[in-house]
Formats: structure tokens, sequence, C-alpha cells
């Protein structure tokens, strides 16, 4: 599944942005960073592929958190969907 807003693709569920076009921090750790991204990222998807829903919204949440673009819009999808949170009765 594609998102698209305002004609532009913002990604697939499922694919990570997390390679090369994260900006540089400031305090130099970027690498680090996109490794834990990346790491958190992969682990996400195998809890999704083994409809292990709750954990790979946590999983997204972390990477997204550490700059993956891929896991933001995925943690957006699940959020609009309500995948993997609790239904709120109020």
């Amino acid at each position: 599944m594609t998102i698209r807003l305002r004609g532009q693709s913002l990604g697939k569920i499922g694919e990570s942005d997390s390679g090369g076009s994260m900006s540089k921090l400031q305090n130099g750790s970027s690498k680090s960073r996109q490794s834990k991204a990346r790491d958190w990222f992969d682990r996400a998807y195998q809890a999704w592929k083994q409809k292990n829903l709750s954990s790979a919204l946590r999983f997204f949440t972390a990477a997204a958190q550490a700059g993956d673009k891929g896991a933001q819009v995925n943690v957006g999808y699940f959020y609009d969907k309500g995948i993997g949170t609790r239904r709120n009765r109020s």
C-alpha cells in the first residue's frame, strides 16, 4: 500500500528509509542511531508478518522516533486504521 499526500508518495508499508536520507545529527551519532532505527524497523516488520500487531506498533514507533521515515509512515497508518491499539471508548 502506498501512502500519498497531495500527490507525493510518502512510502509503502514495509519499506524503510533509514539507509541514507536521514539528516546528520549534530552530535555525530547518526550512524548508530540509523543502525538502531533499522534494527527496530526490521523487528517491527517481523512482528507485522507474524500478526503481532501491538509489538509491531511499538517497534515502528521506536524506529520512527529514531528518525526512520518509513516507520513514521507506518505508525501513522497503524493509528489511522486502529491497528495494534486499544479502542478509545470515550
